[in-house]
């Protein structure tokens, strides 16, 4: 089992006070995907779950190093704007090089960076695809859409749960983003919530 950086309150402490969506939703995201992974046969007091956990508290790390102007921006990016926030994974996964003493695991590091994934290729920043993609990125991409689906934006307002769960399902036949066996176990976990 890996020990948490004695610093992770302080980095989810920066996350939320430069996005301020950032703490309440990467606390959710790291919640939610404990509960998927749980579903999905992952044992509690593993070593995957408490890296699992921790990647999802800090996967959106990398927006720090994108600009405030984009960052808080209050409705839709345009091309360029999408461009530069989309290399926040990347941004993300070299701020986590930086922790002394291999204090983030190899398997962090990539679930952070690969959290933008998408099952059918079309993902970021690498248009990895399938089994190519870390388990714990697929896990974090769907409870990391859902959560952003579900509250409020600068840009949008939430969505209910049966909105969401609906956009979800457009989104998977539009272009598949999500592995469909963790899909199908994530809407059986919120139908029963």
């Amino acid at each position: 089992m890996i020990d948490p950086p004695r610093f992770l309150p302080l980095l989810t402490s920066i996350i939320g006070t430069l996005d301020p969506y950032g703490i309440g939703h990467s606390e959710r995201v790291a919640r939610l995907a404990m509960m998927l992974a749980r579903r999905s046969g992952i044992r509690d007091n593993t070593t995957d779950m408490d890296e699992l956990e921790l990647a999802g508290l800090i996967h959106d790390i990398g927006k720090i190093g994108i600009p405030e102007s984009i960052r808080r921006m209050p409705g839709e990016y345009t091309f360029a704007e999408r461009i530069i926030m989309k290399q926040h994974p990347i941004i993300g996964v070299e701020f986590l090089e930086k922790v002394p003493n291999g204090g983030m695991s190899d398997n962090v590091k990539k679930i952070v960076k690969h959290h933008h994934e998408n099952w059918g290729g079309t993902g970021y920043p690498d248009r990895l695809r399938e089994n190519a993609i870390p388990l714990g990125a697929r896990i974090i991409r769907i409870c990391d859409f859902y959560d952003a689906l579900t509250h409020e934006r600068g840009y949008k307002p939430p969505q209910t749960k049966t909105e969401a769960i609906q956009t979800m399902v457009d989104e998977q036949i539009r272009q598949v983003w999500a592995e469909p066996n963790l899909l199908r176990l994530f809407m059986e976990m919120m139908a029963e919530r």
